[in-house]
């Protein structure tokens, strides 16, 4: 929005800068709090599902919503949303006002699931790989960190000078080799630093989290996932949540079409499970409403 020439700050838990400016970028906590009552606004609510995938965070989206101003105009987006008509209802029903429902099944750039093409560790290039433990994530990325050379000596030094504008102490080894590491449990400038190296294309893998899929900008050619079942819950992911982390995959102007698929072989996946069968099923499955 800054280089559109357009008057923007920014507001999260961990971070403010330009608090005045016209448009602010900010969580729905600080949304909620802060400036749901202040008239006359366009509101812009996108990812809008995580209101139903997280509900430590639910009733912020919905306050913030039904708090809104009456004259205050509001969007909600989601690109993965199953039943968005009983969603619109719901909308209406808790402002008081009517909602206009869209529909779009276009993607701006072709993504292709690839389940007869699974990735190997030693052959991951330009891709954004998934497993749902900070543990496994570590592992994984110094795994294929071990099958990669170290990056040439003009991206060390690279690395080397955002790591001290970004005041990260640590550069993690594996990016050394050209892989990232990205969880929830990293500093906000440990993950700045991932993100960054990443789109300058010091390194062009990322081991992560789902954190990675929370509208993170890191455009890669490949989604691997390195695990499609939650040691926590014992059963594969949602399909809006798979939907949501596939989607990561392609970018219109840089890698069109986006692939998706599955890694060969994953001693991360939970015991009993086959990722590359859990993939079929999902790729195949229907989103929840």
């Amino acid at each position: 929005l800054r280089k559109l020439g357009f008057d923007v700050g920014i507001e999260t838990g961990d971070f403010k800068k330009n608090e005045g400016a016209s448009i602010i970028c900010c969580t729905q906590e600080i949304y909620t709090l802060k400036y749901a009552s202040v008239p006359g606004q366009k509101l812009i609510v996108d990812e809008f599902h995580y209101i139903f995938d997280d509900p430590d965070r639910a009733r912020a989206y919905i306050d913030g919503i039904r708090g809104a101003s009456p004259d205050t105009l509001i969007l909600v987006m989601s690109a993965t949303l199953g039943g968005a008509s009983a969603v619109s209802k719901y909308l209406g029903e808790v402002t008081g006002r009517p909602f206009t429902l869209y529909e779009n099944t276009r993607r701006e750039t072709r993504l292709i699931y690839a389940p007869d093409k699974p990735a190997r560790i030693d052959d991951l290039k330009d891709a954004l790989v998934f497993l749902f433990s900070q543990k496994g994530v570590m592992e994984l990325a110094f795994m294929a960190a071990r099958t990669r050379g170290r990056i040439s000596h003009g991206r060390r030094e690279r690395l080397q000078e955002l790591a001290g504008i970004l005041e990260v102490p640590r550069v993690q080894p594996p990016l050394f080799s050209g892989v990232g590491i990205y969880h929830g449990g990293m500093l906000p400038k440990e993950k700045l630093l991932v993100e960054r190296a990443f789109r300058e294309r010091i390194i062009d893998v990322v081991c992560g989290t789902s954190a990675l899929a929370l509208g993170v900008n890191l455009p890669a050619r490949t989604v691997v996932f390195a695990q499609l079942v939650n040691y926590h819950s014992d059963r594969p992911i949602s399909k809006n949540e798979f939907s949501q982390m596939a989607g990561r995959a392609g970018r219109k102007g840089l890698f069109d079409p986006g692939y998706v698929t599955w890694l060969r072989d994953s001693p991360f996946e939970r015991r009993g499970y086959s990722t590359g069968d859990v993939f079929r099923e999902l790729v195949r499955a229907a989103p929840e409403p």
